[in-house]
């Protein structure tokens, strides 16, 4: 079975953080294989570079949610909650994918959508 979609690993990476602690990459990937109820085989799935598909789902995850400013690192593979993102949290009720982030000019920065450049 395909891993869930890019955005499900956003919420469940959100969720985590919703308890104000500092978490590292390691209980982020817990949480989302225990979350979406991944299986050894799901974690197995290549990318056609033969990379990791969860490893990037996570690493894309991380990226976008720092992105949008709704988490930030607070030391080497430590991120923690923003205020921004416990009010997107709310706001959403935890259920956003991709295009919701588009609302931060700095995600829109980030992806290049700004100005019209396209990536």
């Amino acid at each position: 079975m395909p891993l869930p979609p890019y955005d499900a690993f956003k919420v469940e990476t959100l969720r985590l953080h919703l308890d104000g602690r500092v978490h590292s990459i390691e209980e982020v990937r817990s949480a989302c294989i225990h979350g979406l109820k991944l299986t050894e085989e799901d974690l197995q799935e290549r990318m056609r570079s033969g990379r990791s598909r969860f490893a990037c789902c996570i690493s894309w995850s991380l990226a976008d949610l720092r992105a949008a400013g709704l988490i930030q690192n607070v030391a080497r593979g430590k991120t923690v909650i923003t205020e921004r993102g416990r009010i997107f949290w709310a706001d959403t009720g935890g259920k956003f994918v991709r295009s919701d982030f588009e609302r931060y000019p700095e995600y829109l920065e980030f992806k290049g959508l700004r100005g019209g450049r396209g990536r």
